[in-house]
């Protein structure tokens, strides 16, 4: 910056020095105007490193939308004082701009991952969070090719989760029925109709996620499946 500091310094003198109106006059001029404005560019990007200083190097978030400040601070200069390219400008904003938009989508999509594998974060609550983004992408009019990969992204995670989730219905060979079905057979044999089951004895501890069944029928259902002398301990939370 010292450099572009003397430069001001050197054009200033040269117009001064030069009789108003002149080609000397007229060249010292350019030249004071292109150091002025080498100062204010030394200038911005010193402010930006400075903010980088104070930023977390391993937090593409933060870094990304430094850099996006950084090229809007010059757009902004530049559609002030009449200077640079406006369009080079804009497409830097619009880069950056994507790049920040990137990071952000990558790191909440991990961290609900993350969340999820460990426990912190239920099914019902991720599926949840992979549904809106997938709302948010889809309103989408015209996507980007990165907009694109992200919903091809949260797509692929929605139907991972939903691979899983159907696999938690199953015990051994036996399918839990859907909750139609339970009714049904719940329906049959309360009016005395007869109903075809097999006894089942299972030993593993394993947790099934019924939707649309209350608990005297969550019980009914699994007392025909895996027998009367099944040991049952069950868990109810209220629908969200």
């Amino acid at each position: 910056m010292s450099a572009a500091t003397a430069a001001v310094e050197s054009a200033t003198v040269a117009l001064n020095s030069a009789l108003t109106g002149t080609a000397d006059w007229w060249n010292a001029f350019k030249q004071l105007q292109d150091a002025q404005y080498a100062l204010a560019q030394a200038n911005l990007e010193h402010a930006h490193q400075v903010r980088l200083t104070k930023i977390d190097q391993t937090d593409p978030v933060a870094i990304a939308q430094e850099e996006l400040r950084q090229a809007r601070a010059k757009l902004y200069y530049d559609q002030r004082h009449g200077t640079g390219d406006l369009a080079a400008d804009r497409a830097t904003v619009d880069a950056a701009n994507a790049r920040a938009q990137a990071a952000v989508f990558d790191q909440r999509l991990h961290d609900a991952q993350v969340a999820h594998d460990l426990g912190t974060l239920s099914d019902a609550a991720y599926l949840k969070f992979l549904e809106s983004q997938r709302d948010r992408l889809q309103a989408i009019k015209n996507k980007t090719r990165q907009q694109i990969e992200e919903l091809q992204q949260i797509d692929q995670a929605i139907k991972a989760e939903a691979d899983q989730m159907q696999g938690q219905w199953n015990i051994g060979d036996i399918r839990i029925p859907t909750p139609y079905e339970a009714r049904r057979y719940i329906q049959a044999t309360g009016q005395g109709q007869s109903y075809q089951s097999t006894s089942i004895t299972n030993t593993d501890n394993r947790r099934f996620d019924f939707t649309g069944l209350d608990k005297s029928e969550i019980i009914a259902l699994l007392t025909s499946l895996l027998g009367s002398d099944v040991t049952t301990r069950t868990a109810t939370t209220p629908r969200k």
